[in-house]
């Protein structure tokens, strides 16, 4: 064998010990969802798809550059989500997604964070309601199966379950759904909201933030209550035919800890 030929050997061997667990030299892609995201909730949770890698890492880093949380998430279907289990403090926050579970390589996408805060008023400090001893558990009702989408129509695109597994009543300020359809945010019109007890009925015009837009949702939840509220979402008659709409269910915003979310949403097509 010649020195080139063990060159070449000892070459390929370095670079394939150098690559991250999961991921491919060539092959491995990932990105954000959302590139920016603005979030409510001091714990919010990222979304994203990759290929070509079983695991992606999702890194945050303070405006000065110091790692705050870091997290790895498996991907499943083309998809993973990372549900930041840390408290946030408001702020600007820089985010990165790397291929397997390591950061040695270079980011395959990357987004900002912002936390927006709560900032409590004199009632709700005076009643503790929603205060961060409040338990909320966040499913979905199996009953969409998506379809057609019309121009000008309003079709369910969330049921969500929640309960109260605290011992306080807690607050519910609203809902984050994010657009991770085919379809530009502007198809999206205005969203409205009902539940199951005859309340909370409300339409409110589509204000997005990148592909993310807060949906306020009025309501109480009594310990051991369960509440289910519907989510409908209207269509632009400008809306772009053949293209999708698929929103998940980012976050709930209250001050209670949430477990649950994100909820995966169904997929409507626009069609006359």
């Amino acid at each position: 064998m010649s020195s080139f030929t063990t060159f070449i050997g000892i070459a390929l061997v370095a670079m394939l010990v150098a690559l991250p667990a999961g991921a491919s030299a060539a092959s491995a892609s990932a990105s954000f969802a959302d590139d920016t995201i603005t979030a409510r909730s001091t714990r919010p949770s990222i979304t994203g798809e990759a290929e070509g890698t079983k695991s992606v890492r999702v890194v945050v880093r303070s405006e000065a550059g110091k790692i705050v949380y870091k997290k790895d998430a498996r991907v499943r279907d083309g998809e993973w989500t990372v549900r930041i289990s840390k408290r946030l403090k408001a702020g600007e926050y820089d985010l990165a997604v790397y291929a397997g579970k390591s950061t040695r390589r270079d980011a395959l996408d990357e987004g900002t964070l912002t936390i927006e805060g709560k900032k409590s008023t004199k009632k709700e400090k005076a009643s503790k309601s929603g205060s961060s001893d409040g338990i909320l558990t966040v499913s979905s009702v199996p009953l969409l199966t998506g379809g057609t989408a019309r121009l000008n129509a309003s079709v369910p695109v969330a049921y969500v379950k929640i309960t109260n597994q605290g011992t306080e009543e807690v607050a519910l300020e609203g809902m984050t759904l994010q657009q991770t359809g085919t379809a530009a945010v502007s198809a999206i019109s205005t969203f409205s909201t009902s539940d199951d007890k005859g309340g909370s009925r409300a339409t409110v015009n589509a204000a997005f933030k990148g592909k993310s837009a807060f949906v306020p949702l009025a309501a109480t939840v009594a310990p051991g209550q369960m509440r289910i509220f519907t989510v409908k979402a209207g269509v632009a008659p400008t809306a772009p035919l053949g293209s999708t709409l698929k929103l998940d269910v980012t976050d709930v915003t209250t001050d209670a800890r949430v477990y649950g979310a994100p909820l995966r949403g169904t997929t409507w097509t626009i069609g006359l």
